[in-house]
């Protein structure tokens, strides 16, 4: 958070627990009580302050944590996966949720604190206090020791001013790109999906006829020699998202300097995934060559424009 001109050094050290208390409210009826909505962390995305989906309680619930309007929603458990949400309803929600908010307002705005609890060093700390393999879970018992910077109450304002505004700015962003994406998907199905089945005189071809499709190394490719290999980065399934590619991690194959080319990819192939999970089957991106030379694996199928054609 920038100081806008205070020297944030000058801000007093305070702990987590000094300034936030961990609210237990309890509802164990909660249609009785008029709550409707029930949330679970797999109702909380990352990184986003704002819940847009929920279960109600006609089906039944075991969980009892109530919630209200301007409380901070901490994920627990598996911290690294960043849930914090601002509530901006009453609720009952998960235990593997904690409900903060400030112990006095005068002190620390509840418009900030979910920003506090957004910042890398939170979740670090969150991190190195999480114990368990499979479902690591931190504890208030930990969090509460956690050390930060206060900055005075009128500077806490113009701080959450500042990025509730970029919150908005943000939101208003995501909800253009989803009805820009679409828009495009409703002009694709238009133009090369139902209007296949109009009888419109439009000429007809196989994929083949007009882009050539290969698939990739396999992995656990032998070879009976080393001499004359390479080692290059090669794109997997995880790789390949859809409509973009996530080069935050990348593998390295061994391929012979001749067959470097049968497997390359070059900018303006589509990479379209043909293995892994379902959710993971189909997803499709176009290279812009942002790594050369880049070789695909074989569960990911590169079709290449015949430009001459298509």
């Amino acid at each position: 958070m920038a100081s806008n001109g205070m020297n944030k050094q000058h801000w007093p050290l305070v702990k987590f627990g000094d300034v936030v208390k961990n609210v237990n409210l309890v509802a164990r009826d909660p249609i009785s009580k008029g709550i409707n909505k029930i949330v679970g962390l797999e109702h909380m995305d990352p990184e986003n302050l704002h819940i847009r989906r929920w279960n109600t309680p006609e089906n039944g619930t075991s969980f009892t944590r109530k919630f209200v309007p301007g409380q901070t929603l901490f994920g627990k458990r598996r911290a690294y996966q960043r849930k914090v949400a601002f509530a901006e309803f009453e609720g009952i929600c998960s235990g593997d949720i904690l409900t903060f908010e400030p112990r006095d307002s005068k002190v620390l705005l509840s418009e900030l604190l979910p920003f506090i609890c957004q910042t890398d060093a939170f979740f670090d700390y969150a991190l190195g206090t999480s114990a368990g393999s499979l479902s690591p879970r931190t504890s208030w018992k930990a969090l509460k020791d956690f050390e930060f910077p206060l900055p005075p109450i009128e500077k806490q304002k113009n701080i959450a001013k500042i990025l509730w505004a970029a919150d908005e700015a943000i939101e208003c962003w995501e909800q253009v790109i989803k009805e820009l994406e679409s828009s495009k998907q409703a002009i694709l199905i238009d133009h090369f999906g139902t209007s296949l089945r109009r009888n419109v005189p439009w000429p007809t071809q196989k994929l083949h006829e007009v882009a050539s499709v290969q698939t990739g190394i396999a992995k656990g490719k032998k070879y009976s020699y080393l001499e004359d290999l390479v080692t290059l980065p090669y794109l997997r399934v995880a790789n390949v998202k859809d409509g973009y590619f996530d080069l935050s991690e990348f593998k390295e194959i061994n391929v012979r300097n001749d067959e470097v080319e049968r497997y390359a990819v070059h900018a303006g192939d589509v990479l379209l995934t043909e293995g892994g999970d379902f959710d993971k089957l189909g997803r499709r991106a176009v290279w812009l060559g942002s790594i050369d030379p880049c070789l695909h694996q074989n569960h990911v199928f590169c079709a290449r424009t015949n430009t001459e054609k298509f």
